[in-house]
């Protein structure tokens, strides 16, 4: 398992192409938040995460982690964010 801490510094909405491009991995990947989990390989998860600022928390798990943690992230902080 591997994760990253990301904290959004403005509203931003996770788009459903972070959940097609995660699909090729095969791995979970969840984004926690507020006590939640979200799951990232799903339109509705992702929609569910909503928009807003704070601490998002990246989470792989399984065969290509890494690869999967690190093309997320670089999604995720293309859209706006501080990745921390």
């Amino acid at each position: 398992m591997v994760s990253v801490s990301l904290m959004l510094d403005k509203n931003i909405g996770f788009t459903p192409y972070l959940a097609s491009a995660m699909e090729k991995y095969p791995c979970s990947v969840k984004l926690l938040h507020n006590g939640n989990d979200y799951n990232v390989k799903s339109v509705l998860g992702l929609a569910a995460a909503g928009k807003g600022e704070g601490r998002y928390e990246l989470v792989c798990d399984g065969e290509e982690e890494l690869c999967a943690l690190r093309e997320a992230e670089k999604l995720i902080c293309g859209l706006g964010s501080l990745c921390v």
